[in-house]
């Protein structure tokens, strides 16, 4: 998982927004490392993370060591009762129902 290899790396989440989180897996980092690329289909246009209804991810930092991943869902609201939350985007897309 990227969040994780990040973490792995610097030993805490990266931390911000939706665009600084992706500004620091991208290469805005004290290595200059990226994690994924500027263009992976995951990112708007806007350089923000995106669920699979193009809904930019809400990033909550529970602790230095735990983050919070929230897609808004289908109806695209946050904290509506179709929200699906997990602790990586990979946990994300395993509960999100195709």
């Amino acid at each position: 998982m990227i969040l994780e290899a990040y973490r792995n790396r610097f030993r805490a989440f990266p931390t911000g927004d939706n665009r600084e989180i992706v500004n620091a897996l991208t290469g805005a980092n004290p290595e200059r490392l990226p994690f994924f690329p500027r263009d992976h289909p995951n990112l708007n246009a806007s350089g923000e993370w995106v669920d699979r209804w193009s809904t930019p991810l809400f990033f909550h930092h529970l602790a230095s060591d735990v983050i919070e991943i929230r897609s808004a869902g289908p109806d695209r609201t946050l904290y509506s009762a179709d929200d699906v939350v997990g602790g990586s985007p990979e946990e994300l897309r395993a509960n999100i129902r195709r």
